[in-house]
């Protein structure tokens, strides 16, 4: 691929770039190339190592072309455990959506009747129920294709999905490409709900999949991965019931491979229909947590920030505005003599963006993992409780505002504070089983 679009992120001044996540800083020695990056043009041969460096840091990104594969290349996974017949109607609804050029497998976990064959799919039974993760493995072991595509039983896929998705293993280090995935759209408060702000729903900005940035992680309800890459990682964690995605495609990025969000191609998924499963989901993926703590450390940490920044958020939430105002000022000047010859307009639009971002995270741990102790302060302190208050309401408001909710600010506020409740409910419950607070606990650098 020789053609690229900037990130969302991108800014410059001069010969300086600004962009990726984290923010990265590039330095150009002229902005001739920067100027062809910036207007799309073909860059081919241009200096590849720092088009290497701006693909890593998901600075750019590129544009699909024409590629040499085939959908006799791909193998599909399906993972399934059937309860009922509109279990079968959906799996082959499902199998009926495949192109019939690509291999399909249907894994059985271990339901209460075997599922029959379907369409061009054969079907693999697991004589007991291992989960999602281990029925997952179980097809990967049969896959003798260059791809194979791992797709939910409860998700829609678009009928060019497949194809359009290996336009990006061009790049031979790409490992694993991740469409959109959209809640089907409903009438129920729920369902409105779900579309707004589903978990599996990343957004429309595509990026480089990385722990830590603005996606960190990609649902496994449809990935297309280069077989290489998912085998050299050994596939998914059978021991992990949640959150062995997150996971894989953590040990996947770890290991060299690029792991891609391309929300140009979107799926559609069935939302949880009850009360009781949706709440059990979201704290099914908050008890996820704890596991991955123990095997990726800090980078599960709710929040991540320097020291600087934790100070200026904590005084000005909990002590005196002005002093947190003061101590943000002084991290700019900081910023603005380590940035030379950077312009303080551009130092002022970073360190706004920066402590943006940071408020956004504290509001979503105090709300979220570490709601039970923000509770417990809240009952005690009259500024606790408005701290907690502000961080609810600011970003649900700003939130329901963007992404256009079809239901109204007030219920969809107390929607979200239950889904926060739930996974952060989730998250101590892992923490218990585990006997390992790492997953609660904030990971504050020098700076």
């Amino acid at each position: 691929m020789t053609r690229y679009i900037v990130d969302d992120s991108w800014r410059r001044d001069g010969a300086v770039v600004f962009a990726g996540s984290p923010l990265t800083r590039f330095t150009f020695s002229g902005t001739a190339f920067v100027e062809q990056l910036e207007a799309g043009a073909d860059t081919a041969g241009a200096n590849p190592e720092l088009v290497d460096r701006l693909l890593e840091a998901g600075a750019i990104h590129p544009l699909p072309c024409a590629h040499p594969f085939g959908l006799h290349d791909v193998t599909v996974v399906i993972p399934a455990h059937a309860d009922t017949p509109d279990d079968l109607d959906a799996l082959a609804t499902l199998v009926a959506a495949l192109p019939e050029a690509t291999g399909v497998i249907i894994v059985d976990d271990a339901s209460p009747h075997p599922i029959p064959a379907t369409g061009h799919a054969r079907v693999l039974r697991q004589p007991v129920r291992r989960g999602p993760a281990a029925a997952r493995n179980a097809g990967l072991r049969e896959v003798n294709t260059p791809f194979v595509a791992f797709i939910d039983d409860d998700v829609a896929p678009p009928p060019c999905l497949l194809d359009d998705l290996l336009a990006w293993f061009v790049d031979e280090r790409v490992g694993l490409v991740a469409p959109r995935i959209e809640s089907r759209p409903g009438t129920s408060i729920l369902a409105r709900y779900e579309r707004a702000r589903s978990p599996l729903d990343l957004g429309g900005t595509e990026a480089r999949v990385r722990a830590g940035t603005r996606v960190s992680w990609v649902p496994s309800a449809m990935w297309l991965c280069r077989t290489e890459a998912i085998r050299a990682v050994d596939g998914f964690d059978e021991s992990m019931t949640t959150g062995e995605d997150v996971d894989c495609v953590w040990r996947l990025d770890r290991a060299g491979w690029r792991c891609r969000y391309q929300p140009s191609v979107s799926c559609l998924h069935e939302p949880r229909t009850t009360w009781t499963a949706w709440l059990a989901q979201r704290a099914g993926y908050g008890r996820s947590a704890a596991a991955l703590a123990q095997r990726h450390g800090t980078l599960v940490a709710p929040v991540r920030t320097t020291t600087t920044i934790a100070a200026a958020w904590s005084v000005g939430a909990f002590v005196s505005p002005i002093v947190g105002a003061l101590i943000a000022a002084f991290g700019a000047l900081r910023l603005s003599r380590a940035l030379q010859p950077v312009s303080n307009a551009q130092i002022a639009r970073l360190s706004v963006r920066t402590h943006r971002h940071a408020g956004a995270m504290f509001a979503s741990a105090l709300t979220r993992t570490w709601w039970p102790l923000a509770l417990v302060a809240a009952l005690v302190s009259r500024r606790a409780r408005g701290v907690v208050v502000l961080a609810a309401m600011i970003p649900a408001a700003v939130e329901w505002r963007q992404r256009h909710a079809a239901i109204d600010p007030v219920r969809y506020l107390v929607l979200r504070v239950l889904d926060d409740a739930a996974y952060g409910f989730g998250v101590w419950q892992g923490v218990r089983r585990q006997r390992s607070a790492d997953a609660v606990l904030p990971s504050i650098t020098g700076g």
